[in-house]
């Protein structure tokens, strides 16, 4: 904007006639500041409210084999079924740290480590390959009493689990968990509750709750909340993990092997679990695992094991794998949900997988 000619004072009472205290160059300093941030505030309240939900136009571009120029759709027991490479000129897209179908397995919800949410359908053929999503939208997933505070510290969202009309969400570095209500398949802004504040558990910061899973029916621990962390190694250098109802914290952990960190973990119907895991090298590149860990090894002080059901290097369809869900078709088969982090770069990408559980 171009300066008044008359100079700055004479601006202000132009501006604000009503306000006479402006003749010293020290209270002009102090209005002009207060109304600088007045209005960095309001502005960033209209973003806020613009941002409450927005559709977003996503390219999906179809991957047929998981290991890159095989055919091959077979390893162990899962079965590839295909996959997406997804794009957008969204700024806020990227970075998914988790993921979750609906009971219809079209719907999605998706979070971000930059605080977002983005929730969509995901298209198939008749034979069941994801085609493309359609219906795309995103939304914030700070509140909008929080300003929708753009701040790392506090919209590290890395996990999500969801209970009927309810999401869970764990934050790192700003540790917690946060619940939030569901309406229609999508979060309800300004409704989030803090469910535990985890900073008393002293994770190790930007190592905090990576995965979130909610203990299936039948559990001796049904209704609580299995919250592991990515790499917050407890005395024996295993991964600490804890049960969580909202009232009491239990800890065990899950054995640690080698580079790999967890990124995600959800039940299967049987009620064994399985867990992502990723690892990354400036020699190796990209490597992602699957561990599949029998119910009976989840105990209150015990140290899960469990057994590699894959392994993937850069050699296959993987980038930073970060995000797993389990869902059961209409037939029972199970079918496996993956979505790669690509921390916002250029050199990385948005990948959805998916698989077919074969035992």
């Amino acid at each position: 904007m171009r300066a008044h000619p008359a100079g700055s004072a004479t601006f202000l009472r132009v501006v604000f006639p009503a306000l006479p205290f402006l003749s010293s160059g020290a209270s002009r300093f102090a209005f002009l500041s207060l109304f600088a941030a007045t209005l960095l505030l309001a502005c960033t309240c209209v973003r806020a409210q613009e941002n409450l939900i927005r559709p977003v136009e996503i390219l999906a571009s179809p991957i047929v084999s998981f290991r890159i120029a095989d055919p091959e759709s077979r390893f162990g027991s899962l079965r590839f079924v295909g996959g997406l490479q997804l794009q957008s000129d969204d700024k806020q897209f990227g970075g998914f740290s988790g993921i979750r179908l609906l009971p219809d397995r079209h719907r999605f919800i998706a979070v971000t480590d930059a605080g977002q949410w983005l929730a969509g359908r995901i298209d198939r053929d008749p034979a069941g390959l994801p085609r493309g999503l359609t219906d795309t939208v995103m939304g914030s997933l700070l509140s909008p009493d929080a300003g929708f505070i753009a701040r790392k510290l506090d919209g590290d969202c890395e996990g999500l689990a969801i209970d009927g009309d309810r999401i869970f969400l764990s934050f790192e570095r700003n540790d917690r968990i946060e619940m939030m209500k569901l309406a229609n398949g999508l979060p309800v802004a300004g409704s989030a509750e803090k469910f535990a504040d985890l900073n008393r558990l002293h994770l190790s910061m930007n190592k905090g709750i990576e995965a979130l899973a909610h203990f299936p029916a039948g559990s001796p621990f049904a209704g609580a909340l299995l919250a592991i962390s990515e790499e917050s190694l407890n005395r024996q250098r295993n991964i600490r993990a804890f049960f969580l109802d909202g009232e009491t914290t239990s800890e065990l952990a899950f054995q640690r092997d080698g580079d790999f960190a967890i990124t995600d973990a959800e039940f299967l119907p049987s009620g064994d679990l399985l867990i992502l895991e990723r690892a990354y090298s400036v020699r190796k590149g990209q490597a992602m695992r699957l561990r599949h860990v029998p119910a009976g090894e989840i105990a209150k002080g015990a140290t899960a094991k469990g057994s590699i059901l894959l392994s993937a290097d850069k050699s296959y369809w993987i980038d930073n794998m970060e995000g797993l869900d389990i869902s059961a078709a209409e037939d029972g088969s199970v079918h496996l949900t993956l979505i790669s982090d690509d921390n916002f770069s250029a050199l990385q990408r948005t990948l959805l997988l998916e698989f077919v559980l074969e035992r």
